[in-house]
């Protein structure tokens, strides 16, 4: 055990050093990209999406390339003591001063079990250390969270029903092929609050149930649009970057505010391609969103919209697949 912690003491100096400067230089990386997005806002949302997911990218490789320059000075380590000098015989002290030296006691001697023990094993480990495992208990929780959410989401298709209605299914291959998909989707119902896509593999379609037989055809292909959208976009493999980063990066909030962007001006880009594709302006797509919600949470006020592009507007389903990568509302 002594081995290990001491082993483990090692590690986390060696770690705190490098998670020091990552630290640092990460909220410097945010507020770069920041600045650039601001300067982009004209720009399409696709392009800020793809800015965001490259500082993501430089997040998770900065520990590896980014941690040499405007590194902040590391905190004080506390000093070495230095190692005593040998000690005078006993003889040579007896002579100097006059005094004869008492034997030591018992369990004192030189092989003794205190003298036998290491140093490290007589104090508690340092803040580095706790720090080191502080962090993998968060990298281990962020884990455990997205594949909590990964069983939610298949306990939620696990009850989906294929759906049946041939004029939801035109719609979906309509605007599966309107984006240029090679193959639609498969289309099932689910009980969720709203719709989404998720599968890499085999893509599929999630609506909720009774929500095609409540909206007319303009907003309901303008919700199918938007949903393949992120199938056009490849949201379902690209949104993988950003979660590993808010992970490995656990409670930092240059990984969170990353993430928050880049999910942000994802669902905007969707939105811009939904409502190029159903012949909406800004006022209707929000109205399409705003009945969306309604109807898929009846129980529950519909938050009004303030604008045509948030993303927000729609309520998140049961299983939060907003935040599991793979799944796209």
């Amino acid at each position: 055990m002594t081995t290990f912690l001491a082993g483990f003491e090692r590690v986390a100096t060696a770690w705190a050093d490098v998670a020091w400067s990552v630290a640092w230089q990460s909220l410097v990386v945010a507020a770069a990209f920041a600045a650039i997005a601001a300067g982009l806002r004209r720009a399409s949302p696709a392009l800020r999406c793809w800015l965001w997911r490259i500082a993501a990218i430089k997040l998770l490789l900065m520990p590896l390339w980014g941690a040499a320059w405007l590194a902040a000075p590391s905190p004080p380590r506390p000093p070495t003591a230095r190692p005593p000098e040998a000690a005078a015989a006993p003889g040579d002290v007896e002579a100097a001063t006059g005094y004869m030296l008492r034997p030591p006691a018992k369990g004192r001697e030189a092989g003794g079990p205190d003298d036998a023990a290491p140093p490290f094993a007589r104090r508690a480990l340092s803040w580095r250390s706790a720090l080191l495992a502080a962090w993998v208990l968060g990298v281990l929780a962020g884990v455990a969270r997205l594949a909590a959410q990964g069983r939610r989401l298949a306990r939620v298709l696990g009850r989906a029903t294929a759906a049946t209605d041939a004029h939801l299914l035109g719609l979906a291959a309509e605007a599966a092929g309107r984006l240029g998909l090679r193959r639609a989707p498969v289309v099932v119902e689910v009980d969720a609050a709203s719709p989404f896509v998720c599968g890499l593999r085999s893509p599929t379609l999630a609506i909720p149930r009774g929500l095609a037989d409540a909206l007319d055809d303009a907003p309901i292909r303008a919700v199918l649009v938007h949903e393949l959208a992120h199938l056009k976009r490849r949201d379902l493999l690209w949104d993988w970057i950003p979660a590993v980063a808010e992970v490995v990066f656990t409670v930092h909030p240059a990984a969170r505010y990353v993430a928050y962007r880049a999910l942000l001006e994802r669902e905007l880009a969707c939105d811009r391609i939904a409502m190029d594709a159903a012949g909406q302006d800004a006022a209707a797509y929000a109205s399409t969103l705003v009945e969306v919600v309604s109807l898929s949470s009846p129980r529950r006020p519909a938050i009004p919209a303030a604008s045509a592009a948030s993303p927000n507007l729609q309520e998140q389903p049961p299983c939060r697949t907003d935040s599991v990568p793979g799944v796209r509302p």
